[in-house]
Parts: C-alpha cells; sequence; structure tokens
C-alpha cells in the first residue's frame, strides 16, 4: 500500500481512476462474491425499501442498485470509471436505461436535498478527499435521511485476508510511486467517522458502525495473491512494481498464511467488513 506520506489529492484522483478503468474485471472476478455478502446489511442500514429513494454512490458493478431496485426504491447509481457503468448496464438489464450514470462522488450530479438514502458500497477508501464526498451526501440527503457506506475493517479485527497480504507486503516489496491517499482503514474506527460525518453535517449522536464477517472463498494455493494483483488498486499498484524475485516472496508468504485456511481445492478465508450508518440533521 501507499506510504503515510501527505496524500497529492489530484494524483491519488487520477491514479485510482487509472486503475479502476484497467482492473473492473479483476475486481468482478474475484471481489464480487465477497462484497456480495454486504449488500443487503447495507440496504437494511440505510432502510431501502418501497418508494424510497436512493442514490448508490461509487456503485460499481451495480450489485446495491441492483437490490435496492429489487426492493422497490427508485434507485440511481453513480460511478467515476466509465468503464464499470458499461459493465454495469447489461449486467442489470431490468432497470431502467438511466440507471447508472458516470459522476463524481465529490460533486455529484444531481439536485440537492432529493433522495431519502445514499449507499457506498466499499467506496469511501477510494477517495482522494473523502470529507468533500460526505458534504456532498449530505447535500443530497433530505432532512433526516440516512446514510451507510462499508469499508475493509482494520486488520486486527481480525479481518485475515488483508492482515496477511499486508504483512507479506510489508516485508518484502519495495518501495513503489504509487500516490499518496488517505489512510485506507481510516473509517473502520468509530471516532474518525464521528469527527468526519460531524463536520459534513451528520448527526453524531446517529453515528453507528458494526463489524460484518464475511467469507472468502477462492481458488487455492494463490487465490487471495492473484485477487489483490488483479482485483485492487493501491496493492496492485504496488505488486505491478515489484521486482520478481520479491513478487515471488510475496506470493510465497502468502500462499503460506492461508494454507491453513485450505479445503480442498479452495481457499476460505476470513474477511471482515466495517458498516457505518448515520442520519442527517
Amino acid at each position: 500500500m501507499s506510504s503515510q506520506a501527505a496524500p497529492d489529492r489530484a494524483a491519488f484522483r487520477d491514479f485510482e481512476h487509472a486503475a479502476w478503468e484497467r482492473i473492473a474485471g479483476g475486481y468482478a472476478a474475484h471481489f464480487d462474491a465477497l462484497v456480495g455478502q454486504a449488500v443487503e446489511p447495507l440496504l437494511d442500514a440505510v432502510g431501502a425499501g418501497r418508494g424510497r429513494r436512493l442514490l448508490d454512490v461509487a456503485c460499481g458493478y451495480g450489485a446495491v442498485t441492483h437490490a435496492a431496485a429489487r426492493r422497490g426504491c427508485d434507485v440511481v447509481g453513480i460511478v467515476f470509471s466509465p468503464v464499470m457503468v458499461q459493465r454495469a448496464r447489461p449486467r442489470h438489464t431490468g432497470l431502467r436505461p438511466d440507471a447508472f450514470m458516470v459522476g463524481d462522488a465529490a460533486a455529484l450530479p444531481v439536485a440537492s436535498a432529493t433522495f431519502d438514502a445514499v449507499s457506498i458500497g466499499f467506496g469511501v477508501l477510494h477517495f482522494a478527499e473523502p470529507e468533500r464526498v460526505f458534504a456532498e451526501v449530505r447535500r443530497v440527503l433530505r432532512a433526516n435521511g440516512v446514510f451507510g457506506f462499508t469499508v475493509w475493517a482494520d486488520p486486527s479485527t481480525p479481518n485475515v485476508a488483508y492482515d496477511i497480504m499486508l504483512k507479506a507486503m510489508a516485508v518484502h516489496a519495495a518501495p513503489a510511486p504509487i500516490p499518496a491517499g488517505p489512510p485506507f482503514f481510516r473509517f473502520a474506527d468509530i471516532n474518525e467517522c464521528r469527527q468526519a460525518l460531524g463536520a459534513a453535517g451528520f448527526d453524531t449522536a446517529s453515528v453507528r458502525l458494526d463489524i460484518l464477517p464475511l467469507t472468502w472463498d477462492l481458488p487455492a494455493p494463490d487465490g487471495v495473491f492473484e485477487a489483490f494483483r488483479e482485483g485492487t488498486a493501491r496493492n496492485a499498484g504496488m505488486l505491478e512494481y515489484q521486482p520478481p524475485d520479491r513478487l515471488e516472496r510475496i506470493r510465497q508468504a502468502v500462499a503460506d498464511a492461508t494454507a491453513r485456511y485450505r479445503s480442498g481445492d479452495r481457499l476460505v478465508v476470513p474477511v471482515a467488513a466495517a458498516l457505518i450508518s448515520c442520519k442527517a440533521h
């Protein structure tokens, strides 16, 4: 992952945009089943149901968007990657053509006070300026509207897959010219959430953080390593710059550490997500 240097917001945003244009297919192949486990809890947290107007920010392939529509929501999904929108539309042909649109989460192309709920599924950790995004979310929410988002939990939760991968990289990876971004696990901390969401106009007393235990089912022995290499932004960027010997050491360290989670030809690895929800004043 990136260093703890001060973030260069423009460089980080450009890096993330380029990464998601490139890794869209890899993310779907490796992460769809994992992140899908958090969809219904996220929609429960924002009260998604018939007659509710919901904006799904950083919607990716549209799993949350589609599930919200199944619940009867009037829903729109926004993502900054045109490739993601191109892939989402044919996946969810039952939704109206304008259900997915390209847009910047830090400058949402929708009117103020027009949504009952906003969801962000694992998108916050990819924003160069999350505080601006939170302010935009508050702007588009009606009074007493609900905001919910998911992020990966801190590795100590335990979040086993991330703990294994990050430890292997910390030991074996050489530095790489990846633009510094906001701390990856910042919003897995409820105090950080309360501070940032309160500043954006949300009711700090309503901020809630729940841990979602998830299970990642991947091919053995290298499923976890390949998922990070082919389906992530920051970590894949780091791995791309590694010389072959270091890359092999990282791969082997991850394979060794995940061996205890092997079941036949599969790895069944614990992962944890943090689900944060709050209400607008």
